[in-house]
This record gives structure tokens, sequence and C-alpha cells, in this order.
């Protein structure tokens, strides 16, 4: 998986920026919101490490501020330490309900794994309906002779309806075996939204 990277700013510089943001979120006309919201969204976006190290000392007022903008921020930041910064930072503020971007980064996550294994299968060409069912009943196969890898690809084909009908049970009872073998992306499954 590879990680979007722009610019890598220190903590001093990204707060600077933020709190110019948000400073202009207030006084900006109207008709200029939008862009504000942008720039606050490239900055959120800018580095992995740099959302989360914000996440880690953010206040409330400042997280407050990014909640509008942190379920896109973590769709283009999605990675096990952005979803447990998350974590970290719903404990600092139980009041606030980071409910919407845990699963939005946990989504995100789910996707590019499944993407990872598309883009590896057959590149440049698009499968019609009879090659990914048949990817899928070769991986089946492999799942079911316990292979923890193929058994986690499985569930996440089934979870959004990949290849085959979408099925949160069978996602979940997948996910589970992968996870009894220590599978360690499987331990995030049980975490992804089921409706």
């Amino acid at each position: 998986m590879t990680k979007m990277r722009i610019n890598a700013v220190t903590p001093e510089q990204f707060d600077a920026q933020f709190q110019k943001i948000a400073t202009e979120l207030t006084t900006a006309p109207l008709e200029q919101i939008d862009q504000v919201y942008a720039r606050l969204l490239m900055l959120l976006s800018q580095s992995e490490e740099g959302l989360i190290a914000f996440l880690k000392r953010c206040n409330k007022r400042q997280l407050q501020t990014a909640l509008t903008m942190l379920d896109t921020a973590t769709t283009v930041q999605n990675s096990p330490d952005v979803i447990d910064a998350l974590k970290q930072t719903q404990a600092r503020f139980p009041d606030l309900d980071l409910t919407a971007s845990l699963d939005a980064a946990r989504i995100a996550y789910a996707r590019l794994q499944l993407l990872d294994e598309q883009l590896s299968q057959a590149p440049g060409k698009k499968d019609d309906k009879s090659q990914k069912e048949a990817r899928f009943n070769a991986l089946l196969a492999q799942a079911q002779q316990g292979d923890a890898q193929a058994q986690y690809r499985v569930a996440l084909h089934y979870y959004f309806g990949n290849g085959v009908a979408r099925d949160y049970a069978q996602a979940k009872l997948w996910a589970d075996k992968a996870r009894e073998q220590q599978y360690e992306p499987a331990l995030l499954f049980n975490e992804l939204p089921t409706a």
C-alpha cells in the first residue's frame, strides 16, 4: 500500500497553519468558506504522520474545528495507525462522537486492501462478472484449506460484495477464521460497520 505524502511539516508549522485556517473559518465571507475548508482538508491530508501527531496533541476546540473535514481526511490517510490515533483521541474527548470518522477510516483501509488485491490480479484488464466469480471461487478454495490471508480476502469480498453477493455474516465468519490464525489485518475487521 502506498501512503500519500506531500511536503512534511513540523508539528509547530502544522499548528500555525491550522490556527491560521481556523481563524479564517470564522472570518471568511460565505462565498469563500468552501475554499477555506478545502485548505483545511489539504492540511489534514498532507501526511499520515502529520494527521496522527495532530490527533494526539490537539485540544478540544481544534478537534471540533477539524471534525467537519476529518472524515474526508481519514479516507485519504487510512491505516491502522490513523485508526489507533482516532481511538486515542476519542478516549481523550469522550463527549465528542468520532464514530463516523473511525468508520470512514476503517472502510477506507479495507477498501484499499481489496483494491491492492484487484490491481495485483490483472493489471489493465477490466473483469467481467464470470471472471470475478471464478477468481473468488479460487480464493474461497484457498481459504477453505486454511490459508489465513485468503480467509481475510474472502471476508473483504463478502463485506464489499465483490464477485459475490454482499453478506456481512459470511464476512465476519471468514475474518474470524483469519483472526484465529493471528493474521494481523483481520484484527480490525470486527470494527467495520455493518449497515
